[in-house]
């Protein structure tokens, strides 16, 4: 049993690990992309401060779901 318990820690921590992947390279990468190519309506151009929040906001949000993997990982048993 404890063997099964595990397994679907270890399940669990990945998604969660992969779903904080996703929010970085969504919320950070792509739009900084975005703005190094050129891609995108610049009318009205976003002002700077809202980006870098945008990009904080993100990032906070996939530290938040690796942390909770970090965590949920600690609770696995030998």
């Amino acid at each position: 049993m404890s063997l099964a318990r595990n397994e679907r820690i270890k399940l669990a921590a990945n998604a969660l690990n992969t779903l904080a992947t996703a929010s970085v390279t969504i919320g950070v990468f792509a739009p900084g992309a975005a703005l190094f190519y050129g891609l995108g309506n610049p009318n009205p151009a976003p002002s700077t401060g809202f980006i870098v929040f945008g990009f904080a906001v993100w990032m906070a949000v996939g530290v938040y779901f690796h942390t909770v993997a970090q965590r949920l990982l600690g609770r696995l048993r030998e």
